[in-house]
Parts: C-alpha cells; sequence; structure tokens
C-alpha cells in the first residue's frame, strides 16, 4: 500500500465459509497525510490460509501471506506484484471482523517515512461475496 493505512469494508459471512473472514470484500480508505489519490479502492480476497489485495484505483495489487489467524482476525504481509510504482511493497495488513464488518488496516514505510490513515465506509459501494460468486 502506499502507506500506513485504515478502511472499514462491509460484508455478511458466506454460508460454508471457514471463518468469518473468507471471502472477498470491496470498500474504500483514506489516508493522512494523504498520497496523490485521496481516497482508494480496495478489494481483498481471503482464503482459507493466504489471499489476495488489489488497489483498482491506484492500479496496483499483489499477494497476502497469512502471518496469523483466529477466524475472527487475522494478520498478512502484502507483496506487491503489479504497480510497484504506484504502491509500497511488503506491507502489514490487520483484518478483524467487528459487527459484521471488516476493520481493516495496513502499516508500512516508504523511504523512512511513516503515514497514517483513517477509515472510510460508503455502503453502496462495498460487499462481500464468497471467494469465485462474481466477475471482477
Amino acid at each position: 500500500m502506499i502507506a500506513a493505512a485504515a478502511a472499514l469494508l462491509l460484508g455478511v459471512a458466506p454460508a460454508g465459509a471457514a471463518d468469518q473472514l473468507t471471502g472477498v470484500w470491496r470498500g474504500t480508505g483514506t489516508q493522512s497525510p494523504p498520497g496523490r489519490d485521496p481516497e482508494w479502492t480496495i478489494v481483498m480476497t481471503i482464503g482459507d490460509q493466504d489471499g489476495s489485495i488489489e488497489y483498482p484505483s491506484l492500479g496496483c495489487g499483489g499477494t497476502l501471506t497469512q502471518l496469523s489467524r483466529d477466524g475472527k482476525s487475522a494478520e498478512f504481509r502484502e507483496t506487491i506484484t503489479y504497480g510497484k510504482d504506484r504502491c509500497i511493497d511488503g506491507g502489514t495488513i490487520t483484518v478483524s471482523v467487528v459487527n459484521g464488518n471488516l476493520s481493516w488496516s495496513y502499516v508500512g514505510s516508504s523511504h523512512g517515512t511513516q503515514f497514517t490513515a483513517n477509515a472510510k465506509v460508503i455502503a453502496t459501494l462495498m460487499s462481500r461475496e464468497p471467494p469465485g460468486a462474481a466477475a471482477r
């Protein structure tokens, strides 16, 4: 991700999910100080072990390697695999389910600079589906 970030993604657990985290989560995030884009979109796919992340509005994304998980929360190492000139590689993403929503935060730095971010929830722009349920 471009900086340390936080977002809240809206969702409902799909039937048969391994835990409350498994699925495709969509939402928006913001950061402070703002990057070149004050608000950006997130599509996070969480599987039973690892996952993937896309930032469609930033033109970057990659893989998520699970570091820890307990069914309601998890921590992942993000590896940006495309758009590396637009997003920072190697940050840590922490997610947890709170009242049916996914609380999402990112910690990373670029050239020694730490960034912070705030959540922004726009219910009409967010959804959650089981992996593979909808075409992107």
